[in-house]
C-alpha cells in the first residue's frame, strides 16, 4: 500500500497550506486512505527492492567502509513502511555475513518521517503473487513472493504467514531504531529537521517519495510529473523550495551517496524526473555526479 499522495493540481487555490496545518493535513489524508483500504498493509514486488540499483550502491559504500573498519552513516527521510530501508538491510546483511559481522558492525540508521510512529506499518512478510490485488480466498494458494537469488539469506520461511519474510536480525534492527526518539524523528517534517541538523552529515541520504510534500510547492511535482521549470513564475515558492533541497545536499559528505527517487508511484526507474528538478539547483552538477537513476555521489575535492 502507498502513502497516499495529496490530490491537489497545480491550478488548485490551495497550494500552500496554512502555517501548522501542514502536518495535519496530509496525517488526515493518510488516516483515511487507510480506513478506506482496511485490513493489513501489505508488500508486493514492486516495493521490495523497488529500485534494485540503490541497495547494489548502498553495499558498495558499505564494503569500502568495511576495509577501514567504519560504519556507513545513513539518513532515510520519509520511510513509508520501512520498504526501502528494508531492502537496502537485506542487501547489507549478506555483505555483514560474508565479512562476519553484523548489520549494526556495518551502518548507523537514522530516520525522518513526517507521520507519526503509530502510521508506519511495516509488513515484513514479501507475500503471495498478486500482492493486495488478490482476492482473501486466492491468497492462501497463491505462490509466495521470492526475494531475489543474491539477498536468499536475508530472508526466511515464515511459518504463521506463510512465505518469506526478512530476517530477524533485520526485524530486531528496525524495530531498535523506530524505538529510539534519538535516531527515529517521526512526525517531524523536513523542513524542522533540517532547521536541527547543522553540522551534520552522512554518508547516505535517502529522500525518496519526499519532494512532493515540500510545502505548497512541491504539490506542482504530484504524479503524473509536470516539469517544473515554470515555477520559476513565483519566485518565493521557487526559492523556498530549491533552499530546502539545497540542504539536504549539504547533508551528504564527499563520496557519499543522494538516493532522490521523486516518486514511489510514478516508477520512474530511469530517473529522469529527479534529473529535471536537479539541474535546476545552482551547482548541483559541480559537486554531484550521477552514479545510477535518480542515485549521485559527491565529488571528493581533490587539492
Amino acid at each position: 500500500m502507498e502513502t497516499p499522495e495529496l490530490n491537489i493540481s497545480p491550478d488548485s487555490n490551495n497550494l500552500v497550506p496554512e502555517a501548522g496545518r501542514y502536518k495535519e493535513t496530509v496525517q488526515s489524508v493518510i488516516d483515511n486512505q487507510r480506513s478506506r483500504g482496511g485490513g493489513k498493509l501489505e508488500l508486493d514486488r514492486s516495493v521490495i527492492f523497488r529500485y534494485p540499483h540503490d541497495a547494489q550502491e548502498v553495499v558498495s559504500l558499505v564494503k569500502e567502509k568495511l576495509l577501514s573498519r567504519e560504519k556507513v552513516s545513513l539518513l532515510d527521510i520519509g520511510v513509508g513502511n520501512l520498504e526501502e530501508l528494508s531492502s537496502y538491510l537485506a542487501a547489507i546483511q549478506v555483505v555483514a555475513s560474508q565479512n562476519h559481522r553484523t548489520i549494526k558492525d556495518c551502518v548507523n540508521v537514522e530516520i525522518v518521517e513526517l507521520r507519526s510512529a503509530e502510521a508506519v506499518q511495516p509488513n515484513f512478510n514479501l507475500g503471495k503473487e498478486g500482492g493486495a490485488f488478490l482476492p482473501d480466498d486466492q491468497k492462501k494458494n497463491a505462490p509466495a513472493i521470492k526475494p531475489p537469488q543474491e539477498y536468499t539469506e536475508a530472508f526466511v520461511l515464515d511459518s504463521e504467514q506463510g512465505g518469506y519474510c526478512f530476517s530477524q536480525e533485520i526485524q530486531g534492527y528496525l524495530k531498535d531504531i523506530t524505538n529510539n526518539p534519538q535516531i527515529a524523528h517521526f512526525f517531524t517534517s523536513l523542513e524542522d529537521y533540517l532547521g536541527d541538523s547543522d553540522g551534520q552529515s552522512f554518508d547516505v541520504v535517502a529522500c525518496n517519495n519526499v519532494l512532493q510534500y515540500l510545502g505548497g510547492v512541491g504539490t506542482f511535482f504530484l504524479n503524473p510529473f509536470t516539469p517544473p521549470s515554470f515555477i520559476k513564475e513565483s519566485p518565493e515558492l521557487y526559492e523556498e523550495f530549491f533552499t530546502v533541497l539545497k540542504k539536504i545536499t549539504k547533508l551528504v559528505v564527499p563520496g557519499g551517496l543522494l538516493i532522490i527517487h521523486v516518486d514511489r508511484k510514478s516508477g520512474d526507474r530511469r530517473g529522469e524526473n529527479a534529473k529535471q528538478i536537479l539541474e535546476l539547483l545552482p551547482g548541483f552538477s559541480a559537486e554531484f555526479t550521477e552514479v545510477a537513476p535518480a542515485i549521485y555521489k559527491r565529488n571528493i575535492n581533490k587539492t
